[in-house]
């Protein structure tokens, strides 16, 4: 019996929590008398990057834990994606997996131009690049085995988060960090040996980028 009073109490008690909370998101809402900013977020990132679920995931959580309602609306990731990759296309500019890398990185204009077609006062830009890898090779001879060759590959990955009003083309906020990232294959009688990898290197950059841009929102 007083373990089912004590089940009771807790889900009393449970109760009375998610009301409350509910019930503070409500008097916030309802109180708040201020201009809803509308906020849209780009990534610019090799293809392979940008449609990783892990890395959008981590993006727009981000984006809604910096720029909280009802003080700001966050437009939907996939339609800013989208707006993006139509600015590109109608501008000439590469849309393939390597796009941000050699020199086709969008510019402020680029980017003022887009958050107006997307109706927004804040754009949040994240671009990842890399340097290019670089490649260094070894190989021995094993008596009765035969030739073993591997391949290291390393390259230094930059993320940059800037946050931009639309309406003035600057920024007013700006991030940057670097990871290097490294990959090896080996190759037996010259089978085998896999393309380099990076996406640890990008992951890891993109997070820790995110974890330290500590920016209050709440001045914009």
């Amino acid at each position: 019996m007083r373990k089912i009073l004590l089940v009771l109490m807790a889900l009393c008690m449970l109760s009375s929590v998610c009301f409350a909370s509910m019930a503070d998101k409500v008097n916030a809402i309802s109180s708040y008398t201020g201009e809803t900013k509308k906020v849209s977020i780009l990534l610019d990132a090799p293809l392979g990057y940008m449609s990783n679920e892990e890395i959008r995931n981590m993006v727009v959580d981000k984006a809604d834990e910096m720029f909280p309602t009802p003080q700001f609306l966050v437009t939907p990731f996939e339609d800013s994606q989208m707006m993006k990759q139509i600015y590109r296309e109608e501008h000439n500019m590469p849309t393939t997996e390597y796009a941000s890398t050699f020199g086709t990185a969008l510019k402020m204009a680029d980017i003022q131009a887009i958050g107006q077609s997307l109706d927004a006062d804040y754009v949040m830009f994240i671009q990842v690049s890399d340097s290019g890898p670089s490649y260094s090779s070894s190989s021995s001879w094993i008596p009765f085995i035969g030739g073993i060759s591997s391949t290291k590959a390393k390259t230094s990955v930059k993320c940059d988060i800037r946050i931009m009003n639309v309406n003035t083309g600057k920024y007013v906020a700006m991030k940057q960090t670097v990871k290097d990232g490294a990959d090896s294959s080996s190759s037996f009688m010259g089978i085998g040996g896999d393309q380099p990898s990076f996406d640890k290197a990008y992951q890891e950059a993109i997070e820790r980028c995110l974890y330290e841009l500590d920016i209050d929102t709440s001045k914009l």
